[in-house]
């Protein structure tokens, strides 16, 4: 028998080889990624090192997603970007950062409609130092309440509730890059609003990111 010549065997190796190489390519489909951002909101600066969790609909109820079902936890980069397999079909994210509020993506609008995820954008925590001071005579036992929140959104924001002080200063967290407002009610002992005692607001005062906005309630 003649011996094969060692051109041949290369030949054949080589063919095994891109053989091989195919069939990877084939079994191994090309993952398209979807790149995002978390980005300060009015600014557009990259936030790093937030978190990012992606949510899939665990199960779909009437008007929209009733249970969410978390798949993976991120980290945004230096330039505040993350990503996720395009075919992954996901419902939410959701971002956070100490500095900022959380915020999110995705989910469904007022019609139960699910909508696209995007870049996300995070509002900057400011603060509010308010002086609280009492200039009226009121009823005993009666707490005020102190809530700020963005200026025309009654979304969400922050409470805090005291006996009624006669001069005190406290600081609250606010919303930086945007309008705040502060607003006050009584409350009787139960935790009941009092109508019969007049509210107030300090309305439309910007707080510049991470900074501190100095207000005064005369009550």
């Amino acid at each position: 028998m003649k011996p094969v010549p060692s051109c041949t065997i290369f030949i054949f190796v080589i063919i095994g080889l891109v053989n091989a190489a195919c069939k990877k390519s084939i079994d191994t489909p090309q993952i398209n990624y979807t790149r995002l951002k978390v980005l300060e909101f009015k600014t557009n600066l990259p936030v790093p090192g937030a978190r990012v969790e992606i949510y899939k609909c665990k199960r779909q109820g009437f008007g929209g997603c009733s249970e969410l079902s978390l798949f993976n936890t991120l980290t945004t980069d230096k330039d505040g970007n993350f990503q996720f397999d395009s075919r992954l079909n996901i419902y939410v994210a959701e971002a956070s950062e100490g500095k900022y509020w959380r915020g999110r993506s995705g989910g469904d609008d007022m019609s139960g409609n699910p909508q696209p995820v995007r870049d996300i954008l995070l509002t900057p925590i400011g603060h509010t130092k308010i002086h609280i001071h009492q200039v009226n005579p009121h009823p005993a036992g009666l707490l005020i309440a102190v809530n700020t929140q963005l200026d025309q959104s009654m979304s969400y924001g922050s409470t805090m509730v005291f006996s009624l002080p006669t001069d005190t200063t406290v600081t609250m967290a606010g919303f930086g890059n945007n309008n705040n407002v502060v607003n006050w009610y009584f409350l009787d002992a139960p935790g009941n609003v009092d109508s019969t005692q007049q509210r107030g607001q300090i309305p439309g005062y910007y707080i510049n990111r991470f900074d501190t906005a100095l207000v005064e309630i005369n009550y």
